[in-house]
């Protein structure tokens, strides 16, 4: 069976391509790089003086990734009580983003254990 010099060239190109395909998937999952990632770095939180009470923001580099000026999870507009209440939920955001959860939704059941007052 004789193959034509252009299936033999489309051929080779495949091969190559596929090859190169595989090579660049692989080095990116070792790397960290999946297709699940959502590559945030460089993240911080900071606590929000507020007319009535406090909210955080999760800072990537000079952005605000999230501005939460009222407690998270909980019906109506009602700022936190304390600065040491804002950081708390904000660390907590901020562990779930690190563990590529997002969106990162707080419950209820997570305030109180971190005995956040909101009633």
């Amino acid at each position: 069976m004789k193959i034509s010099n252009t299936i033999k060239v489309v051929l080779i190109c495949l091969i190559a391509f596929a090859g190169a395909a595989y090579f660049y998937f692989s080095t990116r999952s070792k790397n960290g790089i999946d297709a699940t990632s959502e590559g945030f770095r460089n993240l911080r939180t900071e606590t929000v003086a507020l007319p009535n009470g406090w909210g955080y923001r999760v800072m990537q580099d000079t952005s605000a990734l999230i501005e939460q000026f009222n407690i998270p999870g909980v019906e109506g507009n009602s700022p936190f009580r304390n600065q040491q209440e804002a950081q708390a939920v904000a660390d907590l955001v901020m562990s779930k983003l690190e563990r590529k959860v997002f969106p990162p939704t707080v419950e209820i059941r997570e305030l109180d254990s971190l005995k956040i007052t909101y009633k």
